[in-house]
């Protein structure tokens, strides 16, 4: 009888508590999950977009120095050769001997140099994580929606050998690796495979947005530089092309693909858009309910992208919170104030401005007031703004003025350096100074914690 209720719970997690010897209750009972301030859908978008970054700053200095790397050891060989080179009229003494054991040592560095690849190897080992933590994503994004809506895993339909239900420690155990198989077998499916699986399952469209095919083209090159040592194939131009991407922009089947800077870096920005669009429509349409704590994250997501001055990613994700509906008025308005620094950060300044334009602020509060005096670079009207507001408005304090990117062109102007000391009764390199010593703290506790010894001191 315990097996069949164990069965029962498995593929129907709401049903009635399960009545089980006490030394066996604190295994198998089915709890709520509860809701954290971290939440784990949001965590997986966030370890995902950091990857991004991570991978993007390794790509703009590592990759170079590996290139200055093998410049010097040519640059050294050459040096040993020359200085070789001045010893061989000696060949009938030792040192003429050691000259041409020199010069043999150095034609061997030179055939080793000429097979060297480093910077390309450490570009593709790094284009090559850049997916890999896209599947930890797709992963952690899964457990995440099922862990919360712990019923969806009555859709797992597998066949269980009677071994593994016995040798199961509990039914969450069992829960846990039907589900870890699901997504092992998603993993190896195309990406295209993958979201077309995740299309039906939740009944929602994830790829609905422009760089779609420029996302499937970046996979399936993942593919060739895993596969094929970057030789194009057949079905990578085929699988390109049901993706949407236009035949005129492939390569030729045979040819060899390269990546370079401008396309890694782009791609980097294009896989965390996908991990930002698609987790945020996942959670949405499976969490109806937490649709605020779904908002609270685009809204960070999208102030951290200005933070981290990724202007292009900050427009895109900025485009995309724009379009989500149901949202509080504030929480509109904070998208809009932070899409429109993102257009005119990133080139497109004219928009920015009419997007800030758009909105009637009129009856808000001067906190967003002055968001839009400074969007529209009215720096005479921001002052006059802060003085109303004060020492703290309903949004904006003392601290929002250092950090908020929204302040960036602002805090530099006399307008503002004027209005900042008469408000509270300093000057603003007043307070800079003590930021300076709060980060430089920081930065030694994290050099600490990561075994870098630094030396950071502030006068």
């Amino acid at each position: 009888m315990l097996l069949v209720a164990r069965l029962r719970a498995l593929y129907n997690p709401m049903a009635e508590p399960i009545e089980t010897p006490p030394s066996e209750e604190s295994s198998i009972t089915v709890s709520a999950p509860r809701i954290s301030s971290a939440h784990p859908i949001g965590k997986a978008i966030d370890t995902l977009t950091h990857r991004t970054l991570d991978i993007r700053e390794a790509v703009r200095n590592f990759i170079p120095l590996a290139t200055k790397v093998q410049k010097k050891r040519l640059e050294r060989v050459a040096a040993e050769v020359t200085g070789a080179i001045a010893d061989l009229p000696k060949t009938s003494t030792l040192e003429g001997v050691a000259a041409l054991k020199t010069i043999q040592n150095a034609l061997f560095k030179i055939e080793r140099l000429k097979s060297s690849e480093l910077p390309q190897i450490l570009e593709t080992s790094l284009f090559l994580g850049l997916f890999s933590s896209f599947d930890a994503f797709i992963g952690d994004l899964l457990r995440a929606v099922f862990n919360l809506r712990p019923e969806l895993f009555q859709s797992l339909n597998r066949t269980l050998e009677f071994s593994e239900i016995l040798s199961a420690d509990s039914i969450e155990s069992l829960k846990l690796r039907i589900l870890e198989d699901e997504i092992e077998t998603l993993r190896r499916k195309s990406y295209s495979e993958q979201f077309a699986s995740l299309t039906n399952r939740f009944s929602v469209k994830l790829t609905s947005f422009e760089r779609w095919p420029d996302f499937v083209e970046a996979s399936q090159r993942r593919n060739l530089l895993t596969h094929c040592d970057g030789l194009v194939s057949e079905q990578y131009v085929l699988a390109c092309k049901a993706a949407g991407v236009k035949e005129s922009a492939l390569p030729t089947v045979g040819s060899k693909i390269m990546l370079g800077r401008k396309y890694f870096i782009s791609t980097c920005e294009m896989v965390a858009e996908v991990a930002v669009k698609s987790g945020q429509t996942l959670w949405r349409k499976t969490l109806p309910d937490q649709s605020e704590a779904a908002d609270e994250h685009i809204r960070m997501v999208l102030y951290k992208a200005l933070q981290a001055r990724c202007w292009n990613r900050a427009r895109i994700i900025g485009e995309f919170a724009s379009s989500l509906r149901n949202m509080s008025d504030q929480a509109q308005k904070i998208i809009v104030v932070n899409y429109s620094q993102a257009l005119k950060r990133s080139g497109r300044r004219t928009e920015g401005i009419a997007l800030a334009n758009k909105v009637d602020w009129t009856a808000s509060t001067n906190d967003f007031k002055l968001a839009h005096a400074v969007l529209t670079e009215d720096f005479g009207a921001a002052a006059l703004l802060m003085h109303r507001i004060g020492k703290e408005g309903d949004l904006v304090k003392e601290h929002s003025y250092h950090t908020w990117p929204l302040f960036l062109e602002f805090r530099e102007s006399s307008e503002f350096l004027t209005a900042y000391e008469t408000i509270y009764g300093y000057p603003y390199a007043a307070k800079l100074k003590e930021d300076a010593a709060r980060a430089s703290k920081q930065t030694a506790d994290v050099s600490e914690l990561q075994g870098v010894k630094v030396h950071t001191s502030v006068n």
